[in-house]
């Protein structure tokens, strides 16, 4: 089940409620105060572009070659400054 996290108006408090998807629309008393003044808070989705599950922590692989030409290139463009810096104080 989803884990959501709810705000009280009243006290200020943040609490999490873990419920089905369909009892969202219930109202949820805050914890600390009591108080049924609760909304609840919006979450971040997560997107995962590689394919993979978060907890491996690698691209795949057709993404993994777009970052590193974008890495490469970077690469050579810094190493190009640093050669035209060096050339000027020669």
């Amino acid at each position: 089940m989803p884990v959501y996290i709810y705000h009280c108006e009243e006290c200020d408090a943040c609490f999490e409620v873990t419920h089905t998807i369909s009892a969202c629309g219930m109202t949820w008393p805050c914890p600390v105060c009591g108080s049924d003044d609760t909304h609840r808070v919006p979450q971040p989705h997560f997107v995962n572009w590689g394919g993979l599950a978060p907890s491996q922590g690698r691209l795949a692989s057709r993404w993994c070659n777009l970052v590193d030409e974008s890495n490469r290139q970077r690469r050579v463009d810094k190493y190009r400054e640093e050669k035209a810096r060096r050339s000027e104080w020669q």
